[in-house]
């Protein structure tokens, strides 16, 4: 209720908190994991949907512990006898009562700095995760800064993810931390895109159904987790008819199937328009079809829709109006020659020459071992000249280390 004086409204005021102090972003959970051991986080906000056990002034604080009936009311668990009726739950409680109760989850993922890693090259399929997440940045192309950060709530606390990237051939971004423990592909969201299948009579696998039947097959590890293991090669892997790599690209062929003969007849027409057009933007292209400003043009705005689709986008025109960026410096670095070379090689002995080119003299040498050759162009041919061009061969090889 209300203060009802001004040692309450100002005891109220100190512990008052803001709701949302972050930027906007949105929240999703992920990795369900099972702190019954006790450890502590420092991760803020551990007590969200999280067994940790802990002590507050002798008290078991885990007495507040909000949980769910079957019905999606809100229950609480009842205060222990030596805290005389009295509930210790906090804000933070309160605010984990919200969440699904972890008590049934048997293997988790726990987010600590000493945990070791999950293999990098395997993505796993999870249902008890709602995003895509991957720690493995040679599995993603176009890494870049999200729009908005994501809030990932776990048992481990809340993680701020800010990163995204391309997934070849997934139809959604995925999200990018790498300082996760697993590539988590959510089977929510891999359900949406993709046909996936389980038989556990014929094999303990989640089968991805891709186009012309290639099949990712995500096979039990013997601990609960379904992985992919996006290197295998081994043709036991994957049964025959499976793709045992990992891509969910679709070709142009592939594309090309949902249209009918003369469909791909005419989305092939409207890109060799554009072609001839100075390849506009596709929206620019539609409204000169559209608004018939190309007199006698046999185009259609759902041809050139269909060869959006089909083809992807102009790579011609993305050449031309991409803007280029400043590429990274590259030091020039002199690596230092091999000792086995040096310990071999050390006593150098040059053949020497002077060779003509449209009547003008080079120094050529070559020394015998490493066949290393050099070429000076000499202005005459005086004695002073050749022994100043001479020592700056030998001197090249100093500078190496030979004699």
């Amino acid at each position: 209720g209300y203060p009802k004086s001004l040692t309450e409204a100002y005891k109220l005021m100190l512990s008052y908190t803001a709701e949302d102090r972050q930027q906007r972003s949105r929240t999703e959970i992920s990795f369900y994991q099972d702190h019954e051991d006790g450890t502590d986080d420092s991760t803020p906000n551990n007590n969200t949907g999280g067994r940790g056990k802990g002590r507050r002034n002798g008290r078991n604080n885990a007495a507040g512990r909000g949980q769910r009936n079957a019905n999606g009311a809100q229950q609480h668990a009842k205060p222990s006898d030596d805290d005389n009726g009295k509930n210790t739950s906090n804000s933070n409680n309160q605010e984990a009562s919200s969440y699904p109760d972890l008590r049934s989850v048997e293997y988790a993922f726990k987010q600590q700095r000493d945990q070791p890693r999950l293999p990098e090259n395997w993505v796993i399929m999870d249902s008890g995760s709602s995003i895509d997440m991957f720690v493995n940045p040679k599995l993603l192309t176009n890494i870049e800064q999200a729009k908005s950060p994501l809030r990932v709530i776990s048992t481990g606390g809340i993680t701020t993810v800010t990163q995204q990237g391309t997934l070849p051939g997934y139809p959604n971004k995925v999200w990018y931390h790498p300082a996760g423990v697993a590539n988590i592909l959510s089977m929510s969201n891999v359900k949406n895109h993709f046909r996936v299948t389980y038989d556990n009579h014929d094999k303990d696998a989640f089968q991805v159904h891709l186009d012309k039947g290639h099949t990712l097959l995500f096979q039990s590890n013997g601990r609960g987790l379904y992985y992919f293991e996006t290197n295998s090669t081994n043709s036991s892997a994957a049964s025959p008819g499976h793709n045992a790599l990992f891509s969910f690209l679709t070709t142009v062929d592939d594309r090309k199937q949902h249209f009918s003969r003369r469909g791909i007849q005419q989305a092939e027409l409207a890109r060799r328009v554009h072609n001839i057009i100075m390849r506009p933007s596709a929206r620019k292209y539609m409204d000169l079809v559209s608004n018939n400003l190309i007199r006698n043009c046999p185009v259609e705005r759902r041809h050139i829709q269909a060869a959006e689709e089909i083809f992807g986008p102009n790579v011609a025109s993305l050449k031309g109006k991409t803007r280029r960026h400043n590429v990274t410096h590259v030091p020039g670095v002199v690596d230092p020659v091999p000792p086995e070379i040096l310990s071999k090689h050390c006593d150098v002995s040059l053949c020497v020459d002077i060779m003509f080119v449209n009547k003008l003299p080079f120094l050529v040498t070559v020394s015998r071992g490493l066949r290393i050759a050099t070429v000076h162009a000499l202005p005459d041919r005086q004695i002073n000249t050749i022994r100043d061009a001479l020592r700056g061969v030998i001197s090249v090889y100093q500078r190496r280390g030979f004699h």
